[in-house]
């Protein structure tokens, strides 16, 4: 498991420890069930823990196809408490409420029967609340995003948006289409390890999270990125060689210089996100950027080297990210920026 120290063994368990964060899971075959704990420092984020947690359920996925599997959540207060058989809450529902904005459930154990307690969300399920990425969370009114799609994904439109004075790029996902709710589950808890993914992935030559919002009144669930002027690398190359291709041909046919492409497509005036799904503003996008430098061998060698910097950056984490996708979609900024 990684770069893990295993303390102690026995018949249906293992205790491990990495940066001073001990992880137990345990099996009991009995109840058919799998129990994984931790403990942190307080106020500590229990990275350990949920790197288990996406391993366990990466393995259920791959092994476990077709057979059905149910994850509970262990009440906080019953467990603070000392209660024998704490109350159990349905991972399902901890999802729904984390999207639609609930910040406490009832705990509905013997403990309480004689009043109601109210458990935070957080507590239960900080993984899920993304707790351990509160600095990364925004509030969705503050994201403005003009109405062009700019990309399409299986479950997700991307669009050029406005946050902090800046511009950004939004992902921004379509749950309208996801009917079943263990799809809509499975789509959130790729969104979530995503998120939590490039969270940790800040490096001059990767798009950078500027953060993220979940839930709220439409239940708005979307990525804030850095936003790549310049586009694709296949666009960008081509057009670079167009650069080239037309500096030589006015040089043997000189005109006044009159002829300028326009640098502005249109104005238009971005909505609030969470109002972004009306297309009244127009289908116009921000200013575009200028053309870019002729290619060269220097342009290309630059290229090359600025995504092998990124590659090799991912490469030697622990444990490393292997990216599985490059090619000339790849997207770039402006060359000035470095």
């Amino acid at each position: 498991m990684y770069s893990a120290v295993p303390l102690r063994y026995w018949r249906n368990g293992a205790l491990f420890e990495l940066n001073g964060e001990l992880a137990k899971v345990e099996a009991c075959s009995l109840l058919n069930r799998l129990s994984v704990s931790a403990r942190v420092e307080q106020d500590q984020s229990p990275y350990f823990f949920f790197l288990i947690v996406d391993m366990v359920k990466q393995l259920l996925a791959n092994w476990c196809t077709g057979s059905r599997v149910r994850v509970l959540v262990p009440c906080s207060h019953c467990i603070r408490k000392s209660v024998p058989e704490p109350y159990l809450f349905n991972y399902e529902a901890l999802a729904a409420a984390v999207v639609n904005e609930i910040m406490y459930l009832e705990c509905e154990s013997s403990l309480s029967a004689n009043k109601m307690l109210r458990v935070a969300v957080s507590q239960l399920a900080p993984d899920l609340a993304m707790h351990q990425l509160s600095k990364y969370r925004i509030n969705a009114d503050s994201v403005l995003v003009y109405p062009k799609v700019v990309a399409q994904g299986g479950y997700a439109n991307l669009f050029v948006g406005l946050y902090a004075e800046a511009l950004v790029a939004v992902k921004i996902l379509r749950q309208e289409e996801v009917v079943h709710l263990n799809e809509r589950l499975e789509l959130l808890e790729e969104f979530r390890r995503e998120v939590s993914l490039m969270a940790s992935l800040q490096h001059q030559n990767l798009v950078n999270l500027r953060g993220f919002c979940l839930g709220g009144t439409d239940s708005i669930v979307a990525m804030v990125m850095e936003y790549m002027d310049r586009g694709d690398l296949y666009n960008f190359i081509h057009q670079a060689d167009s650069v080239r291709t037309n500096a030589a041909n006015n040089t043997n046919n000189p005109t006044d210089g009159n002829n300028k492409n326009p640098r502005v497509s249109g104005q238009v005036t971005p909505t609030p996100l969470r109002a972004s799904k009306p297309s009244i503003f127009g289908t116009a996008q921000p200013s575009e950027p200028p053309p870019p430098p002729p290619y060269s061998m220097l342009l290309a060698l630059k290229l090359i080297y600025d995504i092998a910097d990124g590659m090799c950056f991912l490469h030697n984490l622990t444990p490393p990210v292997i990216h599985r996708y490059v090619e000339c979609s790849v997207s770039v900024r402006s060359l000035s920026a470095h």
